[in-house]
């Protein structure tokens, strides 16, 4: 789960307009499935999304994570697979 601000989605848009990606330390980029994305009840400005990760990548290490709406990508986000 991942929590961001500055994500609007739009009227009649669902959260299936979200993308994820993980990148590697090695640089390797992986498309990440995005399960649900709205707003944090009583935090206007905060979005909620999750995102699956693939049972292969437990104990990975560290993943740059980025997200991206309408072809917008997001700042990475450092995540530790541990």
């Amino acid at each position: 789960m991942l929590w961001c601000g500055n994500i609007n989605l739009n009227a009649g848009e669902t959260y299936a307009i979200v993308s994820a990606q993980g990148q590697n330390a090695q640089g390797t980029n992986y498309p990440l499935q995005v399960e649900f994305a709205g707003k944090v009840p009583g935090y206007d400005s905060l979005t909620e999304i999750i995102i699956r990760v693939p049972d292969q990548w437990a104990g990975a290490g560290d993943l740059w994570v980025t997200i991206s709406l309408r072809g917008v990508a997001s700042n990475r986000a450092f995540v530790s697979m541990r």
